[in-house]
């Protein structure tokens, strides 16, 4: 093989985050990584849907010329997605972007963690946790590989997280604040066993 690999850096726009895996990796399974489900609704996700058909054509032609894995290779899998509902029926103007990369490569012998990098809107550090329902967007690098038939990966290099949902369980927030003394007695001095 001769010549550089295909390799394009994207910005998607804004979307919801699905199972976000972005302060800390998944390592639930063999390889540690950051990852992100991305859904895109209207027009703008339309767009940009057309938009990684073009690269991934771009992409096969370049990579054609300097690797012979491509040569059978009609067309590169992208890694977005029409939506479905719950009965399997594409929903119109509504598309998922799988984006991943590894949590960690071996730069000479050493270990070297690739953790994205979180910004907010103003793109200030976000030193919040990313969950699920978080309006995002992400900095890609679009790289193709030639197994499996061909594709198109979008590795995560960096997240602008425009508008952050609330995580963890909320219940308390059910609550009315009460008015409390602190220094009254909270004893249960003469209460009978049978009024707990």
């Amino acid at each position: 093989m001769a010549g550089k690999p295909f390799s394009k850096q994207v910005v998607t726009p804004k979307g919801i985050a699905q199972y976000p895996w972005l302060n800390r990796p998944d390592t639930r399974f063999n390889n540690a990584v950051y990852k992100v489900n991305l859904t895109f609704e209207g027009e703008e996700g339309e767009k940009f849907y057309q938009q990684l058909e073009e690269i991934a054509k771009e992409a096969l032609e370049h990579q054609k010329g300097i690797d012979s894995a491509y040569k059978k290779i009609r067309s590169l899998k992208l890694p977005i997605e029409q939506a479905e509902d719950e009965e399997g029926n594409p929903i119109d103007g509504k598309h998922i972007m799988k984006i991943k990369s590894n949590a960690f490569i071996e730069v000479n012998g050493e270990k070297v963690e690739l953790k994205p990098r979180l910004v907010d809107a103003k793109k200030q550090p976000f030193e919040g946790n990313v969950y699920g329902g978080s309006e995002i967007k992400c900095a890609l690098q679009l790289v193709p590989y030639s197994g499996f038939g061909g594709g198109l990966t979008a590795r995560l290099q960096a997240v602008q997280v425009l508008v952050a949902a609330q995580g963890g369980n909320n219940a308390a927030d059910m609550f009315d604040e009460e008015d409390y003394d602190s220094d009254s007695d909270m004893t249960n001095e003469g209460a009978d066993d049978e009024d707990f």
